[in-house]
């Protein structure tokens, strides 16, 4: 690889890295805010379903993140050998 192909992927993932994080703080906000107005209404099962949910969403952004970048690099990669 290239130092441009390099700087690219770095800047990659640099902003996958900063996307991850603003969605990690967007769904723990939601539920702090939901828990903080509607939690003494839900029963027990009704909290632990919205908590796993928050996590499973958590958990699919991460592993979207994480795939973006690697495609890229397989991308970059073939590019140097030549085929598209």
């Amino acid at each position: 690889m290239t130092e441009a192909e390099l700087l690219e992927l770095f800047e990659l993932a640099a902003a996958n890295a900063f996307t991850a994080f603003t969605m990690y703080l967007t769904v723990m906000t939601a539920y702090v805010v939901t828990a903080y107005f509607v939690g003494n209404k839900l029963s027990f099962a009704q909290v632990v379903l919205a908590g796993i949910r928050a996590l499973h969403i958590q958990c699919i952004r991460q592993h979207s993140s994480h795939n973006n970048v690697t495609c890229k690099r397989r991308r970059l990669r073939k590019c140097g050998e030549g085929s598209f």
